[in-house]
């Protein structure tokens, strides 16, 4: 009797244990977050594909890519930083109808732990001018730039004594003509371009990882641009993203083939393109795609 009473408590005990661990074991895991949703649309037309990224003190906190104009996006407060109060910007960067656009929010939003706000981006494109039906053009022809030349008087010849050598002037330098500078052609894609901190081997063969502080808006499938890294530069598709030890990673298909040189001039990074540019890049072979990085960083 004394012997059962005994492994009675135990099995309580236990019990009790559990039942008090359990709700800290839950609030822990918590993860503080403020989430946001809405449109992105341009002159009234919705955006697919955009990137509207945010921003807390300069640096990149979260990313996503509109569908038929909808976004959803969380920023979530690390472990050892603290969002509460701080200031959240967003940049918009996409195409319509051929014609790409960069956004910037000018209203204040303030990240709130759990909060959840609606934000609709409302972008205006820049006017195109068309001629209307029926109606030439009238281009005034410009008359080609004429430049005078510089006359420099003739010298008169000087008298020397016989046996010396006479010297002729000294030749002038005739007036050259410098062409106007010609007028830049247009810019590239708009892209957002990241800092490359580490690098490493994908597990048996399976391509090579690159490491960046902040995330690049990107998935699985989608185009990234190195530069810099000497042995990876180029475009390649992405196979993976994670992210471990504060640093965000991405397997792409290109073999490993060592630790780059540093370049003080030509610093390692990434760019991301927009959705109009990913469409027309080549695809790349995705090779094994590791679950973890679990080999050691080089």
């Amino acid at each position: 009797m004394f012997k059962y009473s005994s492994n009675l408590r135990n099995i309580i005990f236990i019990s009790v244990f559990l039942a008090l661990a359990c709700p800290a074991a839950v609030s822990a895991q918590a993860v503080s977050i403020h989430k946001f949703a809405g449109t992105v649309t341009v002159d009234g037309r919705n955006a697919d594909g955009a990137i509207v990224t945010a921003f807390i003190d300069g640096s990149n906190v979260a990313s996503s890519k509109t569908i038929r104009g909808r976004y959803t996006l969380s920023v979530v407060q690390p472990s050892r930083r603290s969002f509460a109060g701080k200031i959240i910007s967003f940049v918009v960067v996409g195409e319509v109808a051929g014609n790409s656009f960069k956004h910037k929010n000018e209203n204040t939003v303030r990240w709130k732990e759990g909060g959840s706000d609606t934000l609709n981006f409302l972008v205006k494109a820049a006017p195109q001018l068309t001629p209307k039906p029926g109606v030439k053009p009238i281009v005034t022809p410009q008359p080609p730039l004429r430049v005078k030349p510089t006359i420099s008087p003739t010298p008169k010849p000087r008298v020397v004594p016989k046996g010396t050598i006479k010297l002729g002037p000294k030749p002038t330098s005739r007036p050259t003509h410098t062409p106007p500078p010609k007028p830049r052609g247009n810019t590239e894609q708009e892209r957002i371009c990241f800092d490359v901190k580490k690098y490493f081997g994908a597990p048996r063969e399976g391509g090579t990882i690159i490491r960046t502080v902040d995330r690049i808006p990107v998935s699985s499938g989608d185009a990234i641009s190195l530069t810099g890294t000497t042995y990876y530069d180029g475009n390649s598709r992405v196979l993976r993203v994670f992210n471990d030890d504060e640093l965000w990673g991405y397997l792409i298909a290109l073999r490993w083939k060592g630790t780059p040189p540093l370049l003080k001039d030509n610093p390692a990074r990434a760019c991301v393109f927009s959705n109009a540019t990913q469409k027309h890049l080549p695809d790349s072979t995705p090779g094994s795609s590791p679950k973890s990085p679990n080999k050691p960083e080089i």
